[in-house]
C-alpha cells in the first residue's frame, strides 16, 4: 500500500513502456488462525509484462494505524517464484486478535528496477483470530526483598504459539489505595507455562499481578494474584563451592542490606533420575552478614545431591527456598 500511495502521486506510464513493469499479482488470497495470517497468490496472468523477480508484500493493522501514513505499512521481499508467506507480526509485535489488516501484493523487476501499479485487487483484509488460549492460574515462583518470579500456567495441550500480558502493582492494602499498573510485560512463546521476573520492587510490600492472553485486561480471561515481598534476609544464591568426594564446602549469598541476624536454614538429599532419597537436616547457622558457608561431610563419591536453603522457619514456604543440585567428585 505503500507503493499504492506513492503510484496515486505518479504521472500515469505511457502503454509503449508497459513491458518493462511487471504485472500485478492475482487471486490474492489472505486466511487467519492462531494469530497469524496466511497469504497466498498467483503469478500475473497479464501478457506483454516484465518477469516478476520478488513479490513485494506490506500490511497494515487497519484497527489502529493511519492508512494515509506510509510509516503505518509493514513490509517483505519474497523471491519468485515462492506465492505464500505466513504473518504473524506487526512491527516485531504479535498480531492482534479481532483487529483488521490489511495486505497488498506487488510484483519487482530487478533488471528493470520497477514494481507492479497499486491495484485493490491484490490486496486482501482479514480480521486476526486468536488461538483460544486462556490463562488457567498465576503463582508466585520465587520471592525476595525487591524481585519476584510469577509462573503463568496456560490450557494450551497443543502448545500453539501464543501471547500472555503480565501487569503488577502494589495492592490495597491497610486502608491504602492501590499503586499506579506497571507497563504490560509481554512473552510469546509455544508453550503451556511462563516466566516472569520483577525486579525494582519495595521489600516488605504486599503487590498484586494480572495475566491475560488478551488484548488488553478489560476483557475476560484475566487472572489474577497477590504475593508479599520479603521483610528481611533471604538467601540469593550460591557464590562459591568446593567438591570432594564426601565432603562439599558450599557459600551462599544472602540479601541482607540492613546486616540483620538471618538464620540460615539447610537439608540435602540424594536424586538418581526420578528416585529422591530421604532429607537430611543441617544444623542452622546465623549471620548478620551477606555471606555464609556450610560443610558437608560423609556424603557418597559420585553421587547427585539436590540442596535448599532458606531464612524462613521451615521449608514449607517453598517461595524463599533457593535450590540447586551438585555431584560430588568419583573416587
Amino acid at each position: 500500500m505503500v507503493l499504492g500511495l506513492l503510484a496515486s502521486l505518479l504521472v500515469a506510464v505511457p502503454a509503449s513502456s508497459q513491458s518493462t513493469t511487471p504485472g500485478v499479482p492475482s487471486n490474492v488470497n489472505a486466511t487467519t488462525e492462531n494469530l497469524k495470517i496466511s497469504v497466498s497468490w498467483e503469478a500475473t496472468t497479464e501478457a506483454g509484462v516484465a518477469e516478476t523477480d520478488v513479490y513485494y508484500i506490506d500490511w497494515i493493522n487497519l484497527t489502529t494505524a493511519d492508512p494515509n501514513d506510509p510509516t503505518s505499512y509493514d513490509n517483505v521481499f519474497i523471491n519468485a517464484p515462492t506465492t505464500t508467506y505466513e504473518i504473524t507480526t506487526y512491527f516485531g509485535s504479535v498480531l492482534m486478535e479481532g483487529h483488521e489488516y490489511s495486505v497488498c501484493l506487488f510484483g519487482y523487476n530487478n533488471a528493470n528496477n520497477t514494481y507492479s501499479p497499486y491495484d485493490a485487487s491484490a490486496c486482501a483484509s482479514v480480521v486476526v483470530a486468536g488461538t483460544g488460549i486462556q490463562v488457567s492460574e498465576v503463582v508466585v515462583n520465587e520471592r525476595r526483598g525487591t524481585t519476584a518470579e510469577l509462573l503463568v500456567s496456560l490450557d494450551n495441550p497443543e502448545l500453539l504459539s501464543t501471547i500472555v500480558r503480565l501487569r503488577y502493582r502494589t495492592a490495597a492494602v491497610g486502608g491504602e489505595e492501590a499503586g499506579e499498573w506497571s507497563e504490560e510485560r509481554q512473552s510469546t512463546q509455544p508453550s503451556d507455562s511462563f516466566f516472569f521476573d520483577l525486579s525494582g520492587l519495595m521489600r516488605g510490600t504486599t503487590y498484586e499481578a494480572e495475566a491475560t492472553t488478551a488484548n488488553d485486561f478489560t476483557s475476560d480471561g484475566v487472572v489474577s494474584t497477590t504475593f508479599a515481598t520479603v521483610d528481611g534476609p533471604v538467601v540469593l544464591g550460591s557464590n562459591s563451592s568446593m567438591v570432594g568426594t564426601t565432603t562439599l564446602d558450599i557459600g551462599f549469598v544472602l540479601d541482607n542490606p540492613d546486616m540483620e541476624s538471618a538464620v540460615v536454614r539447610m537439608q540435602y538429599r540424594t536424586r538418581a533420575g526420578d528416585v529422591l532419597g530421604e532429607w537430611n537436616v543441617v544444623a542452622p547457622k546465623t549471620t548478620t552478614g551477606e555471606t555464609i558457608v556450610f560443610n558437608l561431610t560423609d556424603l557418597m563419591p559420585d553421587t547427585l545431591y539436590r540442596i535448599v536453603t532458606t531464612t524462613a522457619a521451615d521449608f514449607s514456604d517453598e517461595t524463599l527456598n533457593y535450590r540447586l543440585e551438585t555431584r560430588t567428585l568419583n573416587n
